[in-house]
This record gives C-alpha cells, sequence and structure tokens, in this order.
C-alpha cells in the first residue's frame, strides 16, 4: 500500500470520528426543544434523543475508543 493510500485511510477514519464527537452535543439540545414550560413533554422526541444518543455512544466505542484486538501474552 502507498503511502498516499494510507494517508487516505487515515483521514477517511478521522473523520467520522470529528462528526460523531460534534453530533454529540445535539441531542441535549433538543431534549430542551422537547420539554416544553407547559410541563407536557414530547414524549417521542425525548425518546427519540435517547436513541440517538445511545447510538453515537455506541459508535463512538466501537469505531474510536476500542483497542484494536492486540493481546499481550
Amino acid at each position: 500500500m502507498s503511502c498516499q493510500s494510507r494517508a487516505l485511510l487515515t483521514c477517511q477514519r478521522a473523520v467520522p470520528q470529528k462528526i460523531r464527537r460534534f453530533m454529540l452535543f445535539s441531542p441535549p439540545c433538543w431534549f430542551t426543544c422537547h420539554l416544553p414550560a407547559d410541563g407536557t413533554p414530547n414524549v417521542g422526541g425525548v425518546l427519540n434523543e435517547i436513541f440517538v444518543l445511545a447510538s453515537i455512544l455506541v459508535a463512538m466505542f466501537r469505531y474510536d475508543f476500542k483497542k484494536t484486538g492486540k493481546t499481550e501474552d
């Protein structure tokens, strides 16, 4: 594999990682939108944001924080 190919692969892995970290701030902002002042929350919206937040955290664990699989003997 050439140097340019390796650099491209590294760049392609870094971009989704940055997007996931940026998107981590979105669900808490939408929680405030789904909890109106009159006290009746939009249950569907809250459940959706919980699902989105869980999905982002699972993706971050699977692709960003997971170890490479090397075992120490």
